[in-house]
């Protein structure tokens, strides 16, 4: 089915997945071709081509002549990546966005015969205002101001779940993020992770080094989490607080196996890659949330300690600091289960057999057509991403027609 064994993978390297993919690829016997518009000194995926690097540096003040200069060679380069792509590849894995930022490429890959993945991975299909009625009706603490706000955003977040629902022949999402989803999706938190790269077996130390090494201080909350780190002394507790940023993922990763507790962030349901790297350090993950305090395909015994709000951080920290014994115990849970729910084979298995065909989607999202509570101002924007999806078959299958609140399927 797949005559040239090889994948295209790309266009963005969010938190160095894309040398987890290409692992798991590889060891079901395909190549992989992975291109990347740029990246970040801290994540470390070997790729093929990052884009950035044969271009010229886009400057501050640049003429109209420079940015024209600029933007058509971005576009000669991007046109010869595709040729290349299209001409070995079968199947094409986007992460985030496509060659086009109008994602017109994907029709084309369509029409050629190419299976396409599209993999959701946080910002770029969560919309505020549904997550936190989300988290609302379970309970849950919601994401303040700054996350995704504006029209501008959410008509970028509904175009990308427009084209990749649309031409995907498989879509991976988790429902804390996919409020604004309507196509049937595959389950993301089981993706790739090699495990053996983290092997560590430092034991915990009576007085623990604490972590919190966040991408996005402001998305990640560190401002609350260092104020948990000041009461936690001031309450007579005795650890060693370390906070890093931008630092190379390869550093990162010494890091991770010196310490003993990671302090992730707060409002997380999931938690991200960098809980399950802990994990794999054999280190006390406090982050996310359990099986039980929201529906998503989390394995129950995901060995992380409970924490979405500050008092949740606050409270398990305070509990584990001076329980050297109980972190051992928690700690000894984390390599094997990330072995057993992100071996990269296993993963990569499950996108093939998603583009196959051999399995169903694990959710079929119903938010936005039975709960979401639309915006008035914003009526337009919901409504057109509705319509244009719904000349697809599975739309047909999956949403009934009718009118809520003002919005139309």
């Amino acid at each position: 089915m797949f005559p040239s064994r090889k994948i295209f993978i790309g266009l963005e390297d969010i938190a160095s997945i894309i040398e987890n993919y290409t692992l798991g690829f590889n060891s079901l016997g395909f190549d992989v071709f992975s291109v990347v518009n740029s990246q970040a000194s801290i994540c470390a995926s070997p790729c093929d081509i990052v884009l950035k690097d044969h271009l010229p540096p886009l400057r501050r003040r640049m003429t109209m002549r420079q940015k024209q200069e600029y933007i058509q060679k971005r576009i000669n380069l991007i046109r010869k990546v595709f040729e290349k792509a299209i001409k070995e590849c079968d199947i094409f894995l986007f992460i985030w966005s496509s060659f086009s930022p109008d994602y017109s490429d994907l029709p084309i890959l369509k029409a050629l015969g190419k299976k396409i993945i599209f993999v959701f991975v946080g910002s770029d299909c969560r919309w505020r205002t549904a997550y936190n009625q989300d988290m609302l009706q379970h309970g849950l603490d919601i994401l303040p101001p700054g996350f995704n706000d504006g029209e501008q955003q959410l008509k970028e977040i509904t175009l990308r779940l427009i084209m990749a629902e649309k031409y995907a022949d498989a879509l991976f999402n988790t429902p804390s993020q996919a409020g604004l989803a309507l196509r049937p999706y595959y389950n993301y938190l089981q993706y790739p992770l090699n495990a053996k790269k983290y092997e560590s077996n430092n034991p915990q130390n009576k007085i623990p080094v604490i972590l919190h090494a966040p991408s996005d201080r402001f998305k990640k909350g560190s401002d609350m989490i260092e104020a948990i780190f000041l009461q936690l002394q001031k309450d007579g507790l005795q650890f060693t607080p370390r906070v890093v940023q931008g630092v190379p993922h390869n550093k990162a990763i010494e890091i991770y196996k010196e310490v003993d507790i990671l302090a992730g962030q707060l409002g997380t349901v999931t938690g991200g890659k960098q809980e399950r790297e802990l994990m794999a350090c054999r280190k006390v993950v406090v982050s996310g949330l359990k099986p039980e305090d929201y529906p998503q395909l989390l394995s129950p015994d995901c060995p992380n300690v409970r924490s979405h709000s500050l008092r949740d951080m606050y409270m398990a920290l305070k509990m584990l600091i001076p329980n050297v014994s109980l972190r051992e115990k928690i700690a000894s849970c984390g390599p094997s289960y990330v072995r057993t729910y992100h071996d990269p084979s296993t993963a990569c298995a499950k996108y093939l057999d998603a583009i196959n065909g051999t399995t169903s989607p694990d959710f079929i999202p119903r938010f936005l057509r039975d709960t979401f509570v639309p915006e008035k101002k914003y009526l337009p924007v919901y409504n057109t991403r509705i319509k244009l999806v719904q000349d697809c078959p599975w739309y047909k299958e999956y949403i009934e027609p009718g009118t809520r609140l003002g919005l139309v399927f």
